[in-house]
């Protein structure tokens, strides 16, 4: 045989066997990594901010029957404060995940503000004009409630199995800012 042959095979075989030792003991490690337990904290408590959100889901169910009262702003409100001060403790989801979040939060209670304001004209006394009003406002409401879903789901699978930071912040790519559609008006 060629010694070229022999060298290359020899070569091949000794980094295919690294290779699966690396592989073996990296997930060896992922599974008995320590648990951080203040992180478990911080996402219990997300999860209960976000279990306490049920005025938005109402709010979107049932948009077309009107408006939603100043509860459901006011929610938003708090937990948007929320999620601002935990940005920077939490490692998974990202800060620019979360402020995704965020955004979406703002800009759902930034069109209810102006849908609920005092109205300048006598147009609103038209019965088809809450109707308007209530289709814009629905993709606003509803990209804020798909965002908090996947914080929602990618928090839950955290929880159901250990897995490392990299996958935990991977579950969670829906809220990648290159991901997110505008709302068309």
């Amino acid at each position: 045989m060629d010694t070229f042959i022999v060298v290359t095979t020899v070569s091949t075989l000794r980094i295919g066997g690294v290779t699966i030792w690396q592989t073996n003991r990296s997930g060896r490690i992922a599974i008995r990594a320590r648990y951080d337990e203040r992180q478990a904290e911080l996402r219990a408590d997300l999860r209960c901010w976000i279990n306490k959100q049920f005025r938005l889901v109402r709010a979107v169910d049932g948009v077309e029957r009107g408006l939603p009262g100043d509860a459901v702003r006011a929610d938003l409100d708090e937990f948007r404060d929320y999620l601002a001060a935990m940005q920077r403790h939490l490692v998974a989801p990202s800060p620019a995940q979360l402020e995704v979040v965020i955004k979406s939060i703002d800009e759902a209670v930034v069109k209810l503000e102006v849908l609920q304001g005092v109205p300048r004209r006598d147009a609103m006394f038209i019965p088809h004009v809450t109707e308007i009003k209530c289709n814009v406002l629905r993709p606003w409401l509803k990209r804020a409630q798909d965002n908090i879903k996947v914080l929602h789901d990618g928090l839950a699978e955290i929880e159901r199995r250990p897995m490392s930071v990299r996958k935990q912040i991977k579950l969670f790519t829906a809220l990648d800012p290159k991901r997110q559609k505008p709302i068309e008006e």
